[in-house]
């Protein structure tokens, strides 16, 4: 009697062991998915600065705009990458169950096929356009429910950026097209001579239309909300290395680095001269 007490006994300390083994494994995988988490957050934090930093030195706006609708569609296709991906992945695991790699033979292709297949399945959810692939399950037709959910929230916000962008972008190319049907109706409507039409054309083409209007800062009003100081720095930053060519203004900025930036702050101003 007493051996068979001793044989539970152990039985149980060696269950109690065992499941404190397993918890404990358990318990360092969720720290594991945390710290990868806590990693592609980071990552992808860094990504946004690398991005932000990048778009600084643009200068252009339509290059600008442009480079934010081909973020956008990348933004589009990686999203759409790992919805094909997870597609494929409920196809191939649910070996119990009809499912649609096997119903539609796609097993029996190349990988290259089947990727393309999914991400094909992936975009249609996104657009209102279809393909022969469906659901064959349960596990898929909840899968394929939930992605088209996901789809009417973000897709919507995806396609009004792409337009908003493509509406700004059209704007900064018609302009000047606009301006320069307006100056011919003008000439029209006036009777402007040939010779005096061609003159003014040819002005206008070589000063104003080739050449790119510079932005100051009166024309810029949220500069306006900037401290002192942050205004102080931008002015000394725009102005000193034209200052300094003066040789008391160079010589002063040696001995008062705080005074020039007054000086660029209070005492210089800038002014369009046409010639």
């Amino acid at each position: 009697d007493w051996i068979v007490v001793f044989v539970l006994l152990q039985a149980q300390q060696e269950l109690s062991i065992a499941g404190m083994v397993r918890v404990a494994k358990t318990t360092r995988t969720l720290r594991i998915l945390k710290v990868l988490k806590f990693f592609r957050l980071v990552r992808l934090a860094k990504m946004n600065q690398v991005m932000s930093s990048i778009f600084v030195y643009i200068k252009s706006e339509i290059v600008r705009t442009s480079c934010n609708i081909a973020l956008l569609l990348v933004v589009i296709i990686v999203v759409n990458h790992y919805v094909g991906c997870g597609w494929y992945f409920i196809g191939t695991t649910s070996q119990n169950q009809v499912n649609w790699v096997e119903f539609f033979r796609i097993n029996e292709n190349t990988t290259t096929y089947a990727y393309t297949t999914s991400l094909h399945w992936s975009l249609t959810q996104f657009t209102p356009a279809g393909m022969e692939i469906y659901a064959r399950n349960q596990v898929e037709r909840i899968y394929s429910v939930c992605v088209l959910l996901f789809a009417m929230v973000t897709f919507s916000s995806f396609v009004s950026s792409i337009a908003s962008a493509m509406t700004h972008l059209r704007s900064l190319r018609t302009e000047p097209d606009k301006q320069k049907r307006m100056l011919r109706t003008y000439f029209s409507e006036n009777d402007i001579s040939a010779e005096l039409n061609q003159r003014i054309w040819t002005y206008l083409q070589n000063s104003h239309w080739s050449m790119k209007k510079r932005v100051h800062e009166r024309d810029i009003p949220i500069l306006k909300t900037l401290p002192e100081t942050l205004k102080t720095k931008l002015r000394e930053e725009r102005f000193f290395p034209t200052l300094e060519h003066a040789p008391f203004l160079r010589k002063f900025s040696i001995l008062h680095r705080n005074g020039i930036g007054a000086v660029c702050f209070h005492a210089v101003e800038t002014s369009l001269i046409c010639t």
